[in-house]
């Protein structure tokens, strides 16, 4: 049985993790071919993904999606990429879900441990979006 019959057999919803689009964990957003272009690789995964969600005869089921998983720790941490790239991710990786699924939710950001800087940067950046 796959999850989202599983889920809407006990009356639950789905939320779904975008990231968990790559193979291993932690996450690795960044390859060698540059940061524009892993974001457009990125944004047309997306884009499959939220189709996929949306025909899937589950898309009633779905609570939201979120866009990353823990980005203090995967994407910006130990990672190299600034703050300012993964704010970019977000808003590109947000409109992409958006445009697809206008009334769809979004979840997160789940970051790793609570720290307020960033997260007051966050909804800093998300509210200028």
């Amino acid at each position: 049985m796959n999850v989202a019959s599983l889920s809407r057999k006990v009356g639950s919803k789905i939320i779904i993790r975008l990231p968990d689009h790559f193979k291993n964990f932690p996450y690795n957003y960044t390859t060698n071919a540059g940061f524009e272009k892993d974001k457009a690789s990125w944004l047309a995964s997306v884009d499959e993904m939220v189709q996929k969600a949306k025909s899937s005869g589950y898309a009633n089921d779905i609570y939201g999606y979120e866009l990353w998983n823990e980005p203090n720790w995967t994407f910006v941490g130990n990672s190299g990429k600034t703050m300012d790239q993964y704010y970019e991710m977000w808003n590109a990786t947000y409109n992409e879900v958006k445009k697809i699924d206008p009334s769809a939710r979004i979840v997160g950001p789940s970051i790793e441990h609570w720290d307020k800087n960033w997260i007051t940067g966050f909804l800093t950046n998300a509210k200028k979006e």
